[in-house]
């Protein structure tokens, strides 16, 4: 009986350790490795380059500005409705180049009511979202991708504007900012299609609608790590692109996370960047169709 109660505590320890293991993991700060101890640790080169660029974002240039004009029902500024919602045709069919796919956080954070017309982050995205598809289908048949993302993610293929409206409605916001999930699942799908096609497949044009920077502490490392780790998988620059999106009001540690995968991933081992950013004041202006084309021609 001695004998077997011992083998239990054994047993019950190691799984403690096993688990304390694993809290350790998911609340490792940005950088640290999975399984590395604070005693041994030291400061990633994607803490240092985070931290070295949030003055740059944080500068009065970046920060929030009200479109003037009244606010229409689409969310933009009345003095830019008309040319920057719609676009200029040329400009916007640069997009039927690409298989284009939108990732849109649902953390709770989107109920927050900042937006133009005292919407919440989430209805804002919603009628954004539905101007993108019809956008789309003018240009290219058969939809886009959207998946939405928060702890857990779902992807909704074949997506046209008027099925928009129905996946906001049924999407219930909730804890969590894994953002290394969706992507890593978007991009392995179109990698394992282009090794598998006979022919040459589209170049995959990611747009990433968030208000903020990914959790818990160890996302941010893991997006960062993706997103290099794919750079070296990829021919060119050209097959992937990546677009964020940030969505609110007066999010500093938002800006300066988007900021580094912005300008950082190169001098931090990508082959090739693969990302460009948009910032909320931008985007109220432009609208989300003319803020993916116009990041298409800065490049």
């Amino acid at each position: 009986m001695n004998s077997r109660n011992a083998t239990k505590r054994k047993t019950h320890a190691g799984c403690l350790t096993k688990l304390t293991a694993t809290i350790f993991c998911l609340s490792a700060p940005l950088g640290q490795a999975q399984g590395q101890t604070p005693s041994d640790s030291k400061t990633s080169p994607y803490q240092i380059g985070i931290e070295q660029n949030v003055q740059a974002q944080s500068s009065s240039k970046y920060r929030l500005k009200r479109a003037s004009g009244a606010i229409t029902e689409n969310g933009l500024s009345s003095n830019s409705q008309s040319s920057l919602l719609r676009g200029q045709v040329d400009d916007l069919a640069k997009l039927k180049h690409y298989k284009l796919e939108v990732i849109i956080d649902k953390s709770m954070s989107m109920r927050h009511q900042d937006c133009p017309g005292n919407q919440s982050r989430w209805q804002w995205c919603l009628k954004q979202a539905e101007n993108l598809g019809d956008e789309i289908a003018r240009l290219r048949p058969g939809g886009i991708t959207i998946s939405t993302f928060a702890g857990q993610f779902e992807v909704h293929r074949d997506v046209t504007g008027k099925d928009i409206a129905a996946i906001f409605a049924d999407t219930k916001l909730s804890l969590g900012t894994r953002l290394s999930l969706p992507l890593r699942n978007r991009i392995e799908e179109y990698l394992a299609k282009a090794r598998t096609s006979p022919k040459p497949q589209e170049p995959l044009l990611l747009a990433v609608i968030t208000d903020g920077a990914p959790a818990p502490k160890i996302e941010p490392y893991l997006v960062s790590d993706l997103l290099i780790k794919t750079s070296k998988r990829l021919k060119n620059g050209g097959e992937i692109k990546l677009v964020f999106l940030q969505v609110g009001a007066n999010s500093n540690k938002g800006r300066k996370f988007l900021n580094f995968l912005d300008n950082k991933l190169v001098d931090n081992g990508a082959n090739f960047d693969l990302v460009s950013t948009v910032s909320f004041e931008e985007l109220m202006q432009t609208g989300l169709a003319a803020a993916l084309s116009n990041s298409l021609a800065s490049d």
